[in-house]
């Protein structure tokens, strides 16, 4: 590139701020967003990896077994006696800290004369007279933290920390502080509370047990024999897995979580391309005549394609940097809402590191710079394309806009026959079904010139009827400048769009999940320890205390529910043990099989009844088997019933109580649906029940009104995270149009000025073009409202039934459907109020010297 023609393009820019900082703000909000969504996902990877790797260490295999731990005596019989080591027995869970609202430590019972081997980096500490762990073995009760930790909680060595797993609650004394070695010790270590597996047994209630015990196998054919001699001594309910089996089980509960929201935050940056897009071709009709000029003088058609992609890149590249440092800000707020879904839905997890991996920068400018330089193609060819006197004329790109309307109209059809048929052969795949959406968006936005055509045909009599010249002028300036009102038009459509299609699919999962407590909270009181993650019910009541609270006056009958993570031949699953009554039977509606049939089934034989979200996930039917580690070694059970369930996104196994204590040695309770007798006042009931239950243990007693609440509650905290990213993608879709309405109004201040000195009032071109904005923003609404219900569609039918399994009755409401419309309106106007402004304001002479 001449430097002539650089310093045209460079002046361009600095005569021209205001178009500059919008084009950038543009890309800016658009990598924001993508990039903050993938910081906060990434985060929530990292930390529960290096959380996995602070607990699995430098071990290979583990010996795992059923729900709430195996014996210790296994550890002793295969370290002593068949002497295989290095080998140590490990005890894992979560403690709640009452003194820090909020926050959760990752307890870890070790072995100390053993451990060394699989965590090194816990043998490094602040206070030089503590060489080891040792020190744990002398007194009960006793752990150490990190030093990060310990300044965040601002506790020290000496110090008393009060902790509660479930209905425990004890002071630890902190007897030493562990120093990280490098960063990756510092992340490991700074949620992680470290006790021997004596004091870890008391706080969890696991007695004489173990979570699972810790190997190192060394590789090839040695490695190989030792695996098939151990496997030999194991007992039935005991199993031998490579470490990274279980993590990578847990990893993937969370993979269509993280797809969906990645997904939605792209919408954000499609909108940004279309402002691009309509800046990149205001540019160039802005200069067209020095364009024209330069061709007719000599320069390439190739010197003016780099130029203007030459200037886009540099967008591009100044919006891609902002939005990156901007995303990076975003993404600590993003992390937050992340991890607290997570924590509602999923497992526990602290975050509270950022973390920035190399391949999310990556992406970031790769769909900065990418999606900047391909929205600005089309400017580029347009004004390359042409003859130099083509170039000078002032309807060029109006002309070709029009000679393309049904070009694009047939594409846009295209792209959407191409699309359904993309959703209906694609069958499961879930990647598929959302570049569909995409590709619907997409075609729809091609759809949007001539359907804009076509609505202001229609509503110019009517405007012209109403409003008279004024309104027949703002109809006509719209279909005039065709090139940019229909992308600012498709920019704000589409961002309307995914807040009516997230509002319905949001408002018909509610729905669903109330018809489903309807049906399946039907006790009148349920009673449950405090719990760190809201979907799992693994805590237990002291069996004392259910017999206490189960004779208490008033009470008809008491179902029961014991709530593990269990290993099965399909990975990690939910089982829920219940048992069995009349009013039991009510409380689950069937999908699949007849429910007399089902319960006959599910009390007579080893069967059990799975969530239609757990068939859906694994291809299972009734009389499917599910294969599961029990205390008697592997069993197989039967499926006989499908039940639909929007607890989990990753299914529920339900089994009947007693098949649950005929396989497995377990006979604890996680919590309790109680019935009441007729005519028992219900708030009365609860305030005897924690009467009772004050000396015993902390539980939690809630109506079923109360626990409807609630569910609702963290159902609507699970979304917040869709609310944010619908807000930012009209932010962005607001600057869009506000940009073409800028560059209207610099195109036609010649025009504006010519209508001024033949009569027409400042008042009357506030008129013009306040109607203009209305009218755009009511066909942007209509639009967005097709393409929102389509969406949905594709949200509740396709991608929802492929990411979780759940089948949804399609709710929309209407408060939805006119909020949208008002506010396509009202962003529209309000971006015309400056342009407004600036037309109304300027001088004719001004505007008419160069005539």
């Amino acid at each position: 590139m001449s430097k002539i023609l650089l310093r045209s393009s460079l002046r361009y820019i600095i005569d021209h701020p205001w178009q500059f900082f919008l084009s950038i703000l543009g890309i800016l909000l658009g990598v924001a967003v993508v990039i903050s969504m993938d910081i906060a996902n990434e985060s929530a990877r990292q930390a529960f990896i290096t959380s996995t790797q602070t607990v699995t260490g430098k071990s290979t295999h583990q010996i795992s077994g059923p729900p709430g731990g195996f014996s210790e005596d296994l550890y002793r019989e295969l370290r002593i006696k068949k002497k295989i080591r290095p080998s140590a027995p490990v005890i894992e869970g979560f403690l709640a800290l009452p003194e820090y609202k909020g926050q959760t430590l990752h307890l870890l019972g070790i072995e100390p004369l053993t451990d060394s081997s699989f965590r090194p980096y816990l043998n490094n500490f602040r206070n030089k007279t503590i060489t080891n762990l040792f020190p744990l073995l002398s007194r009960p009760y006793t752990g150490m933290i990190s030093t990060d930790k310990s300044l965040q909680l601002g506790i020290k060595t000496g110090d008393l920390l009060t902790v509660r797993a479930g209905s425990i609650k004890e002071k630890i004394l902190i007897i030493g502080l562990i120093e990280p070695s490098d960063e990756m010790s510092r992340r490991a270590l700074e949620n992680m509370l470290i006790t021997d597996i004596a004091t870890a047994q008391e706080l969890l209630a696991m007695k004489g047990h173990i979570s699972w015990i810790d190997l190192i196998i060394p590789e090839g054919p040695q490695g190989k024999i030792l695996i098939e001699n151990i496997k030999k001594e194991l007992p039935k309910e005991n199993r031998l897995t490579p470490t990274n089996s279980r993590s990578q089980a847990v990893t993937n509960m969370t993979r269509a979580f993280n797809l969906n929201l990645t997904a939605l935050s792209t919408l954000a940056l499609i909108v940004g391309m279309f402002l691009i897009y309509n800046t990149m071709t205001f540019s160039v009709v802005q200069r067209r005549t020095m364009i024209g000029m330069l061709r007719a003088v000599g320069v390439t058609r190739g010197e003016i394609f780099r130029l203007i992609l030459g200037e886009a890149l540099f967008i591009g590249i100044c919006g891609t940097i902002t939005g990156i440092v901007t995303g990076i800000f975003m993404g600590k707020g993003m992390v937050t809402l992340v991890t607290n879904a997570i924590n509602d839905i999923y497992f526990v997890l602290s975050v509270t590191n950022i973390t920035i991996s190399y391949l999310t920068i990556l992406k970031a400018i790769g769909l900065g710079i990418c999606a900047t330089l391909i929205a600005a193609l089309l400017p580029a060819l347009e004004a390359t394309s042409a003859p130099p006197r083509t170039v000078i004329s002032r309807s060029t790109i109006e002309i070709g806009s029009r000679g393309r309307l049904l070009l694009e109209a047939l594409a846009g059809l295209l792209l959407l026959i191409c699309a359904t048929g993309l959703i209906f052969f694609s069958e499961r795949d879930l990647i598929f079904s959302i570049g569909s959406m995409f590709i619907i968006t997409i075609g729809f936005a091609l759809l949007t010139p001539i359907i804009t055509v076509i609505f202001t045909g229609l509503l110019k009599p009517i405007t012209g009827y109403l409003f008279g010249i004024p309104g027949r002028m703002s109809a006509s300036g719209i279909t005039s400048s065709l090139s940019r009102t229909a992308v600012a038009i498709a920019a704000l459509m589409i961002a309307l769009s995914v807040t009516v299609s997230v509002g319905i699919m949001v408002a018909s999962l509610r729905y669903a999940v109330i018809v489903w407590m309807e049906t399946f909270l039907k006790a009148d009181i349920y009673i449950s320890p405090p719990a760190l993650v809201y979907s799992r019910s693994d805590l237990l009541i002291d069996p004392h205390l259910v017999k206490l609270l189960s004779e208490a006056d008033g009470i008809s009958s008491v179902t029961t529910y014991r709530g593990v993570m269990i290993e099965s031949d399909r990975g990690l699953n939910q089982l829920i043990a219940i048992t069995i009554d009349k009013e039991t039977y009510s409380s689950f509606r069937f999908k699949e099989g007849n429910p007399a049939n089902i319960w006959t089934v599910f009390e007579g034989q080893d069967s059990v009844i799975v969530s239609e979200s757990y068939a859906y996930l694994h291809n299972s039917r009734i009389g499917s088997t599910i294969t599961m580690l029990t205390n008697r070694g592997e069993k197989k059970f039967f499926i006989a019933g499908i039940f639909y369930d929007y607890t989990s996104d990753r299914g529920i196994i339900v089994i009947n109580r007693k098949t649950y204590e005929k396989y497995w040695y377990d006979r604890n309770i996680s919590s309790l649906a109680i019935y009441t007798k007729k005519g028992v006042n219900t708030d009365d009931l609860i305030n005897k029940l924690r009467e009772i239950a004050g000396p015993h243990q902390e539980i939690i007693i809630q109506s079923n009104r109360s626990l409807r609440e609630v569910t609702l509650q963290v159902f609507d905290r699970t979304f917040i995270i869709t609310d944010v990213l619908r807000i930012l993608s009209i932010i962005v879709a607001f600057i869009g149009v506000l940009s073409a309405l800028m560059a209207l109004q610099l195109e036609r201040a010649r025009e504006i000025a010519v209508l001024r000195a033949t009569g027409l009032t400042p008042g009357q071109v506030w008129k013009i073009i306040i109607i203009q904005t209305a009218l755009m923003g009511i066909i942007a609404g209509v639009m967005a409202l097709i393409l929102g219900i389509v969406i949905a569609i594709v949200l509740i039918f396709v991608i929802n039934r492929r990411s979780f399994g759940w089948t949804m009755e399609m709710v929309i409401p209407q408060a939805i459907l006119v909020q949208s419309f008002f506010l396509a309106i009202t962003a529209s106007i309000l971006a015309g109020i400056y342009p407004a402004m600036k037309m109304a304001g300027t001088s004719p002479a001004a505007a008419l010297r160069e005539e």
